[in-house]
């Protein structure tokens, strides 16, 4: 990029890490910060593409804060996201024309959370929740379509991984700014509602710093960094997520004295989070809270296995997607989730190793945690782009591998006609 379009992408992470404390400390004017941000962003992104893709992921994640837990308060930060992800792929400048969007990932996705969405609200007869889940499965379809086309690949990867780092790091420093706050139960939550939360965005910036990030030096930095986050927030599903995407790098791109190596020391890491007998004792601890959900996921589906309960009348919080599924819509919700998974995979495929390495983290954080479920969720919109961003990363440079292999075979026919 060129130095006035890197001055628009720090000044936007600039502006929205002060938006992001701003809005932790002054929530009854959370409204105003959010308009007066949004409004330096478009300049932002006038500038650069990658600009609104920053603005994009710290709004989002800035909606997950604590002092945000009203939806009015925080509904409206998440679509000034998706609006600022709009404009950076309408403000294109040179780059060309579009690309297409993959249709069959968003096509899946989206019936998967409606066929969910339609039993979990209908289904118990909650009308106005279904038109507000409508909506905002609308607003995800244009989050989906813009980040697998509009938006060009080279803004996503930059915008983004700033964008988590610019988050990330404006929680990390609540440890200074608000240290009452920063810590829930002896585990960092940064401004975050829970420490999961800090976690799950961790966790993606691990992912992406492995899988795009093209110097090796930033990217093990990166990834150091979101391990210590995730090792400080306590959070088990981030760490099974982050291993499990690195395991699959490992098996998949490096050659066997490697994958022994490097899964030996997984397995080390893997017995030092666990610390426990088994890892169904591990999966199932913390309190017996996992053990509780499942019992209580069980029993519920047991009495309702075509509609569930409905959405948000469970008796007990649950936070598996695939549980919290169940339990709100039956075997209709099981299903979904299956939909969505395989949607996953199969998008991620076709990022090559590593767009499958991140959909299966995907897939692993999803077991545990509810990411999947609500359209305009903040963990569902960082964490599919992480996801897009890879797998458009990877066709690009392939392409741009064929065409440099088309143009030596031409240039090499060429030379042959000359000679003869």
């Amino acid at each position: 990029m060129s130095s006035v379009r890197d001055l628009g992408l720090w000044l936007a992470a600039a502006v929205t890490i002060v938006a992001v404390v701003t809005m932790a400390f002054l929530s009854p004017v959370a409204g105003l910060a959010a308009t007066a941000v949004l409004a330096v962003l478009v300049a932002a992104v006038l500038r650069a593409p990658a600009a609104g893709f920053v603005a994009a992921a710290v709004l989002l994640q800035a909606s997950a804060t604590s002092a945000l837990i009203d939806p009015l308060a925080s509904v409206p930060l998440r679509l000034g996201g998706i609006a600022c992800l709009v404009a950076a792929g309408l403000v294109r400048g040179s780059i060309g024309r579009p690309a297409r969007p993959h249709s069959v990932f968003i096509g899946l996705m989206l019936s998967a959370m409606g066929l969910y969405l339609l039993f979990a609200t209908l289904g118990d007869g909650q009308y106005a929740p279904f038109l507000a889940e409508m909506a905002g499965l609308a607003a995800c379809a244009v989050w989906l379509v813009a980040a697998t086309s509009w938006v060009p690949v080279e803004a996503m990867r930059s915008g983004l991984v700033v964008g988590l780092v610019v988050a990330i790091a404006a929680n990390v420093a609540a440890v200074v700014l608000a240290p009452g706050m920063a810590f829930g139960l002896g585990r960092l939550r940064g401004f975050l509602e829970n420490a999961n939360g800090l976690g799950c965005f961790a966790a993606a910036l691990g992912m992406v710093a492995v899988t795009v990030v093209r110097r090796r030096m930033l990217a093990g930095g990166l990834f150091l960094a979101s391990a210590a986050v995730i090792a400080a927030t306590g959070s088990r599903s981030s760490a099974a997520a982050l291993l499990v995407t690195a395991a699959v790098i490992v098996l998949v791109e490096f050659r066997w004295p490697v994958k022994i190596g490097c899964l030996f020391a997984s397995a080390l890491v893997l017995a030092s989070i666990i610390d426990s007998n088994s890892v169904i004792a591990w999966v199932t601890s913390r309190g017996n809270t996992r053990e509780q959900t499942l019992s209580y996921a069980v029993s519920t589906f047991d009495a309702n296995p075509w509609t569930g309960v409905g959405l948000d009348n469970e008796l007990h919080e649950v936070a598996s997607s695939p549980l919290r599924a169940l339990v709100h819509a039956g075997i209709w919700g099981a299903v979904a989730v299956t939909v969505m998974w395989v949607a996953l995979i199969a998008y991620g495929v076709t990022g090559g190793g590593r767009g499958l390495a991140v959909a299966f983290g995907l897939v692993t954080l999803s077991i545990f945690e509810g990411v999947l479920l609500s359209p305009i969720s903040p963990f569902l919109l960082v964490l599919s782009a992480c996801l897009i961003t890879v797998q458009r990363t990877a066709t690009s440079r392939a392409g741009a591998h064929r065409r440099r292999a088309g143009a030596r075979v031409r240039n090499g026919a060429g030379r042959a006609g000359v000679d003869r």
